[in-house]
């Protein structure tokens, strides 16, 4: 009887030994598909970027050094992981984001492009559009304008006609983007579509 176990036992043991071995193979199988899926999925990520990029309208060629895929993959991949793609130049970035409306929207509905915030910047950002809907719920006429790259709150103003200016002055007009991307921009952007 106690043979009997001992073969059952030894019988067991090789068995474990060999799923063993079989799991090990699998493991290294599993791991190399995923690298040949990662790597295809990179080649059409940089495709699509490439063919997004080439679209819209620059004076020079849009010509970038990398392009990062942000936060980690969600098992039920329901939220698109945005990229950050880094332009060559600081101008480069800066004329993207100046066409970015010019993309055809029905082409990219979901597309969106925006500056590579630090996150300290993100959060003063969301800080100063909080208290601006605050201070208008309590009905104070303001706005939001960027000094230096630094949101403020500011007194709001009535729009003014046309009229109301002499032929002869030459009011230049600030635009709050542009300001924006001078005094924050790098040469990093964040690109996201569903």
């Amino acid at each position: 009887m106690l043979v009997l176990q001992n073969d059952k036992i030894d019988s067991c043991i090789a068995k474990i030994n060999t799923l063993q071995t079989e799991n090990i193979d699998m493991h290294s199988k599993i791991s190399e598909l995923e690298r040949q899926v990662q790597s295809i999925s990179t080649k059409d990520l940089y495709r699509a970027v490439k063919d997004i990029l080439n679209q819209i309208p620059a004076p020079s060629p849009i010509t970038y050094n990398k392009v990062y895929r942000l936060g980690q993959l969600q098992n039920n991949n329901s939220v698109p992981r945005p990229l950050k793609i880094e332009f060559q130049t600081k101008e480069i970035a800066l004329s993207v984001l100046r066409n970015k409306l010019k993309l055809p929207k029905s082409k990219y509905p979901n597309l969106k492009i925006s500056n590579d915030y630090t996150p300290r910047q993100k959060e003063e950002i969301s800080s100063v559009f909080k208290e601006l809907e605050e201070r208008k719920a309590k009905g104070e006429n303001l706005k939001i304008k960027f000094f230096n790259g630094q949101p403020q709150i500011i007194p709001g103003t009535t729009k003014r006609r046309r009229e109301d200016f002499s032929p002869n002055q030459n009011i230049p007009k600030i635009n709050r983007t542009e300001q924006l991307l001078q005094k924050t921009a790098s040469n990093f952007l964040e690109l996201s579509w569903l």
